[in-house]
């Protein structure tokens, strides 16, 4: 059908020519709903009809809000209401307007499903075919049950046609009899379903009296998207323009996609017929001959999709730029993640809005996965079917009611009741209203638990913030009464926290979701006053009632990927299209039959299943072109394909039509390049990399370590947020309670504090040190040679003794390698001959090895050994301590030694020698070359300042504090040697881990 082309100069004219019966037909972007704007808003300004003269239809409440803001939007005087909506707004309006003191119940469709699963419950079994025995009573069949009644009604079937049809088709032969109960009951209680409620408003519109006041009170009707119209709806609109309205509908059939619901795409070539009979005038048709929106290439491709030689319907395409892309994976998360990457990319590098951009799928069981996706890149986005129910302020509100009804009676509840009971309270403490720490809320848990008390006891005796909220939990009435708006007003009434969930900004988001359910318990109050908070609650979790509305749509100005599906996204428009989910079975889908009734038989009863197949086949290319054309710039099929070499078994044959005749190529996802991050996940993880590679420039780590923890915004991320990063702990807990000092300690502190804290506390330079386990072995080998030594009379060292304790200690030890095992011996030797040719000459004789030191110094507890104590020829003792370094300390360092020092002040607490002079403390480095600096001695005038030191460090370590931060380092020659160095922020190496 073609009718009058209408060119964008031509639509002043078409706009003012308001009278009589016109189609308007248009294929995508061509402006359709825009002239149904304009032309409401034309009648408003002209004067011809007032605001609420004007009836708009849309498809569905989305369409309709648009439209009703376009229409606002080009209204230039001042108006009453508009009245903008659907089908079944306009449908129930005139039904309750014209049904006396007692409209019917408009059932929705969870109650629906109930009121007709308990009829089939009392269904006699025999009536039924042997298949669907045995599911009477389940909601599986309850669910196909009342979708096939709303498609009789919606293709104006009566039971008795529904007889005649089920003649043909064994399987239905118990369903006129069901059919016709189950108008009559409803009939009977003053119910209707949606499609019941349009049949009645086209029997009331049968009656002269209200079509003539209808058709008073909206003069002038504008129809959208009237392709989409089913029979029952058509009727309606035949009879509102017989009683004299003007109306004007708009069209695209090839975007037909409700052949479920009875729409037939051969409605709109047959719009001139249909209404021949009807107005003062014959239907005249226009058609819209330029798209502004969809540009050459996407038009050109969708346009191929369809292959129903659609050329004269297809507009003059936008005069811009557009592409087509068809990407494969060999993953599913692959593929999201490439959608998600690719938007990020779009809306930083080309700084294309996220409100401009949509993800849609044929298949709604692939929306959850694909948010999961664009969550991973912290990409805003509507997320599919979030219903107000699990909104965190409405789940409190219900959550709060089932625990105070089951507190009341904790004798009667099971364990894993009062478990839950107690995380419901905790997380109610924990959120927003009490902000509650967790440490606290655990306690209180915990006295609970321990004393056996109910919920509402623990609250007034412990937490007085929390009072009001025991009161509730201790008389439960408030959940249990009905109806649930007077418990839902008891419980925001007496917590005052509300108040202030109210004035905050930062929860606009709970106080819209506790608005939005206000207002659902309101019109169940409306529908049920029996119901109470706690009814809604089981009702909702069981699905057997519509008490679990989306939460409000936002607007399309709010900066949020649109994720959806092909019917959802139907009238609107972006920049960017995803077509996700293209594989075989999924889009197009083909199946054969689509439930258990084969409800779309109804429509076609002659069909065969061969072209019943080929119809849905066609419909399913109608969803691809409206898919394609919802993009003026950009669309980009996506596909997953386990075997990319044998794609043509697994994705969809669209994208293999598109690659065939418009010449389009498969493209392979592929990351973005380290080199070009996009987004601060990719920031992130750029700059980690970096920081991480030892093949990078220390500078370049550096620096992306200083950008990693301080970031150009402090809004972009927190460092401790990232994976594998752990929140910053305290540098205090590292001294134990009881702790006790030695020597060593001290020196080490002294040396570097924070190589102490690392390497001494907690261990980070504990690998195998050969050097080490040499010092210890030299220091047993003298030990025990020494002993026997001592045992024997003998004054000084037994060089032939102690070569022999050293074969023996050596033959337990490895270092690594025979040859290392050979040159550690051969060291220990050198050692052990210097050692005894240097003393042999030193006078004194050797009384103690290995003398242990436990004493108290300013309340601090002391440990230590001496390796060797010398009695001198003049009675007075002499310390000394081995070194198995080959390099001597200064000689201004041994004199303030601190250990040495310790050695002197601890060995007047060894009883044995108390009160004997020691005149010399000494570190001996037998392996020293030079003969005259092997020795190093303590200076005992600076005993008194070595004893204080030892008390300062000693205090500064147990109490860990230090200024400006504790342990902090202290850089000198022997950091060259330091393995903690990498840690160390002295350094550059280690500055990445303390900016």
């Amino acid at each position: 059908m073609r009718g009058h082309g209408i060119s964008p100069g031509d639509w002043p004219g078409l706009v003012a020519r308001v009278e009589g019966t016109q189609l308007v037909i248009g294929g995508p972007g061509t402006g359709k709903t825009e002239l149904l704007a304009r032309r409401a808003a034309h009648l408003i300004n002209s004067g011809i009809a007032t605001s609420d003269g004007v009836l708009a239809i849309s498809f569905s409440r989305e369409t309709a809000a648009d439209l009703r803001e376009r229409i606002t939007g080009a209204t230039r005087r001042s108006f009453g209401e508009l009245s903008v909506g659907t089908f079944y707004a306009f449908a129930l309006a005139l039904v309750e307007a014209h049904s006396g003191a007692r409209p019917p119940l408009l059932l929705t469709t969870p109650e629906q499903i109930r009121f007709v699963r308990k009829m089939l419950s009392d269904e006699d079994p025999g009536q039924w075919p042997l298949f669907y025995r045995r599911m009477l009573g389940t909601r599986t069949l309850a669910e196909e049950v009342a979708e096939f009644m709303l498609r009789c009604g919606e293709q104006r079937i009566t039971p008795a046609d529904l007889a005649v049809l089920a003649m043909q088709r064994p399987a239905w032969r118990a369903l006129p009899g069901f059919y016709e109960r189950y108008v009559e009951r409803l009939r009977c209680r003053n119910k209707t379903d949606y499609t019941g409620l349009l049949l009645l408003a086209n029997q009331a519109l049968g009656k002269s009296a209200i079509l003539g006041d209808t058709v008073a009170r909206f003069p002038y009707l504008l129809v959208d998207e009237y392709q989409e119209a089913t029979p029952v709806q058509i009727e309606i609109l035949k009879k509102l323009v017989g009683g004299g309205c003007h109306l004007t509908a708009v069209a695209d059939p090839q975007q037909t996609s409700f052949s479920f619901r009875g729409a037939e795409r051969a409605s709109v070539s047959a719009f001139p017929k249909t209404f021949a009979a009807t107005g003062e005038r014959p239907p005249r048709i226009f058609t819209l001959a330029t798209s502004f929106r969809v540009p050459a290439q996407v038009l050109d491709a969708a346009g191929a999709l369809i292959k129903s030689d659609p050329a004269h319907l297809l507009p003059v395409p936008a005069p811009r730029a557009g592409r087509v892309e068809l990407w494969l994976s060999d993953q599913e998360a692959q593929e999201g993640d490439w959608i998600a990457s690719e938007i990020k990319r779009l809306h930083f590098i080309e700084q294309l809005p996220f409100s401009r951009m949509a993800v849609i799928t044929r298949a709604s069981r692939l929306l959850p996965r694909l948010s999961r996706a664009l969550d991973r890149q912290r990409i805003p986005h509507a997320r599919p079917g979030a219903r107000l129910i699990d909104h965190p302020a409405v789940r409190l509100v219900l959550d709060l009611a089932w625990a105070a009804a089951v507190d009341t009676e904790p004798d009667d509840c099971s364990p894993e009741q009062t478990a839950e009971v107690d995380l419901i309270v905790e997380s109610a403490l924990l959120g927003p209203l009490f902000t509650m720490t967790r440490g606290r809320a655990r306690e209180l848990v915990a006295i609970r638990r321990r004393d056996g008390l109910r919920w509402s006891e623990v609250l007034a005796g412990h937490s007085p913030g929390a009072r009001a909220l025991a009161g509730l939990l201790g008389d439960p009435a408030w959940a249990k009464t009905p109806p649930a708006t007077n418990g839902f007003w008891r419980l925001w009434s007496s917590l005052p926290q509300f108040r202030e969930l109210v004035e905050s900004d930062l929860l606009a988001g709970y106080r819209s979701a506790l608005a939005s359910f206000a207002q659902t318990l309101g019109r169940l109050a409306e529908r049920s006053l029996h119901t109470s908070l706690l009814d809604y609650r089981k009702l909702t979790l069981e699905g057997d009632l519509e008490a679990s509305p989306l939460l409000p749509l936002q607007s399309r100005q709010a900066e949020q990927v649109t994720i959806s599906t092909i019917h959802q996204v139907k009238g609107r428009q972006f920049d960017v299209v995803f077509i996700a989910g293209a594989t075989d079975g999924v889009f197009p889908d083909t199946r054969p039959y689509t439930s258990l009734l084969e409800g779309q038989f109804l429509s076609r009863p002659n069909l065969d299943r061969v072209r019943l197949v080929e119809l849905r086949l066609e419909e399913e290319r109608s969803l691809a072109y409206t898919a394609m054309t919802r993009a003026s710039r950009r669309v980009i099929w996506t596909a997953t394909s386990p075997d990319l070499n044998e794609a043509q078994h697994t994705v969809s044959r669209f994208l293999f039509d598109l690659r065939d005749g418009v010449g389009l190529e498969f493209t392979h996802p592929t990351s973005l390049s380290d080199d070009d991050p996009v987004g601060l996940l990719e920031t992130e993880s750029y700059l980690r990399r970096t920081q991480r590679d030892i093949e990078e420039p220390p500078p370049r780590r550096l620096a992306a370590a200083a950008v990693l923890v301080h970031p150009p915004r402090h809004d972009l991320w927190d460092t401790h947020s990232f994976a594998g990063v752990p929140r910053r702990g305290s540098d205090t807990g590292l001294i134990d309670e009881g702790h006790v000092m030695s020597a060593s300690q001290a020196h080490a502190y002294q040396t570097c504090p924070r190589r102490y804290a690392l390497g001494r506390r907690l261990r980070l330079d504990s690998q195998d040190n050969h050097h080490a386990t040499f010092g210890q072995l030299m220091h047993r080998v003298l030990e025990e040679s020494g002993r026997r030594a001592f045992h024997r009379g003998e004054p000084c060292l037994d060089l032939s003794d102690a070569l022999e304790e050293l074969g023996g200690q050596m033959a337990d030890l490895d270092f690594g390698t025979p040859v290392l095992n050979s040159a550690w011996l051969e060291k220990g030797m050198r050692l052990l001959s210097q050692l005894a040719e240097r003393t042999e000459d030193e006078g004194g004789h050797a009384i103690r090895f290995e003398a242990m030191i436990d004493a108290e110094l300013d309340g601090v507890r002391w440990r230590g050994r001496i390796d060797r104590i010398d009695r001198l020829e003049d009675g007075s003792l002499r310390v000394i301590d081995y070194k198995t370094s080959k390099n001597p300390m200064a000689i201004k360092e041994a004199a303030a030694s601190l250990q040495l020092g310790f050695y002197l002040w601890g060995l007047s607490h060894l009883e044995r020698d108390a009160g004997q002079g020691v005149p010399v403390a000494e570190f001996w480095y037998p392996l020293c070359d030079k003969e005259s600096s092997w020795k190093r001695s303590f200076d005992t005038s600076s005993l008194e300042e070595v004893v204080k030191s030892l008390g300062e460090i000693a205090e500064v370590i147990i109490s860990e504090k230090a200024d400006p931060l504790p342990w902090p380092p202290k850089p000198s020659k022997e950091c060259q040697r330091c393995r903690v160095r990498p840690l160390c922020p002295a350094w550059p190496e280690g500055q990445g881990a303390f900016l």
